[in-house]
């Protein structure tokens, strides 16, 4: 995404829904242990890893 990438845009989403539950799940091709915790952190629900080749 131009100017800005999935985690920031969850942190900006968590952000401005704090009043209902608002599930947000992350789809990457991003699959190491520091990107799963960034997702964490910025408020993911959940991840899917997609696998290409």
């Amino acid at each position: 995404m131009p100017g800005i990438d999935g985690f920031e845009l969850c942190k900006k989403l968590k952000s401005q829904t704090d009043r209902y539950f608002f599930p947000v799940i992350l789809l990457t091709a991003l699959n190491d242990k520091k990107n799963r915790i960034k997702g964490i952190e910025s408020g993911a629900n959940d991840f899917a890893e997609v696998r290409f080749g």
